[in-house]
């Protein structure tokens, strides 16, 4: 990836996105060039962009080890999520989600299960409190489903995703995975098998925007929540987005060939990357739990004063990273992130969200701690 030209960012915000990868662009010329069929349609044209289609879904069946006939395209992580809540069963269910979810879970709660709603709290790592979520499971059986990430998407926390599904399978609870960040942070068979149904989004692996995948068990019940094709299972109706289901397909292909060495990069750079910004002339304080996915590091900076301030700084050098996710759409206030796992609010309202990954490099902590100490 170029970056080398006067005047580049310094991207350190691949938890918002990814920058796409180049080798992607001559199969999406292709595409728009020579395979821009309808797949639904029964013609010539039609029947080869079905056949990209097809061979897309077998690329995620292999790569996440489920079902072909499981897997439905989207638009967006947050359609995905939409579809899993609104058009299976869970939406008669009671929806556990915990302290530490994106927002797109919290906003989805409040609006589709008022009063049905169960927050499970989070340790000082970040981890979900079992016993509380074994409490909820005990009191409503076989009426819960559990929605969360594996990944947080703050600080780089981790589930054991094989642990939660026991527990909640044991007492008859759903549990749907939000893999939108874990996708590209950890291998796919530490996650995608313990849950009934996860998304995914191509954009946060190197894929363009407007791209995202819902797998979903064949047993669990469905019913379409909007109304038009008959496309997709049924959930997600309307004409196919053929070149970006096609670079999911190769996407998933390029992740699975950089996955060992790219984990075992991003862990060597984490490391540095830390060391470096605790360099700085201001105090430094690791946020991030000690077993936190490569390439994610939430640090605090508590002496620092005006925040818009410190990101008009940051700005000015074209150092690119954020405090939460892209939707909040704030710079200002608390993590309630850190706040759930007990941070103290001095710490908790100066912290810091940098992610990083296949095309960061060393020079970009320098960067980032030279921005730090100029406004020190």
């Amino acid at each position: 990836l170029a970056r080398d030209y006067p005047g580049d960012p310094v991207y350190l915000d691949y938890n918002s996105t990814t920058p796409t990868d180049p080798s992607l662009l001559g199969e999406l010329d292709r595409i728009l060039r020579r395979g821009w069929g309808n797949p639904a349609s029964l013609h010539i044209l039609g029947g080869e962009a079905f056949q990209r289609e097809e061979e897309a879904r077998d690329v995620a069946a292999q790569y996440f080890g489920k079902d072909r006939d499981s897997f439905q395209f989207c638009s967006s992580g947050c359609e995905g999520i939409s579809g899993l809540l609104s058009g299976t069963g869970a939406k008669s269910m009671r929806l556990i989600t915990t302290a530490a979810d994106h927002s797109v879970l919290t906003r989805s709660a409040e609006r589709l299960f008022p009063g049905r709603h169960l927050l499970v709290g989070i340790d000082g790592e970040g981890k979900i409190d079992r016993g509380e979520l074994a409490s909820y499971l005990d009191r409503y059986p076989g009426e819960c489903c559990l929605f969360y990430s594996p990944v947080n998407h703050e600080t780089g926390a981790r589930q054991d995703c094989a642990a939660l599904y026991a527990l909640a399978r044991q007492r008859g609870a759903l549990v749907f995975i939000d893999g939108v960040q874990a996708a590209y942070r950890l291998p796919p068979e530490e996650w995608a098998p313990w849950c009934r149904g996860f998304v995914i989004s191509g954009h946060k692996f190197h894929v363009p925007k407007g791209i995202a995948l819902v797998q979903l068990d064949g047993d669990v019940d469905r019913e379409p929540y909007r109304f038009g094709g008959n496309g997709e299972g049924d959930l997600f109706p309307g004409t196919a987005n053929l070149p970006g289901i096609a670079l999911l397909g190769r996407g998933l292909e390029l992740m699975g060939k950089a996955r060992g060495e790219g984990d075992r990069m991003l862990a060597h750079l984490s490391a540095e990357g830390e060391a470096i910004l605790r360099s700085c002339r201001t105090e430094v304080l690791r946020e991030s739990p000690p077993d936190s996915v490569p390439g994610i590091l939430c640090l605090s900076l508590p002496e620092l004063g005006d925040w818009e301030k410190f990101f008009l700084h940051l700005g000015e050098r074209r150092i690119c990273l954020s405090r939460f996710s892209a939707c909040t759409g704030s710079l200002e206030g608390e993590s309630r992130v850190l706040r759930a796992m007990g941070v103290p609010p001095e710490r908790a309202s100066r912290s810091l969200r940098i992610s990083f990954g296949r095309f960061t490099r060393r020079q970009d902590f320098f960067a980032l701690k030279e921005a730090i100490d100029s406004y020190v």
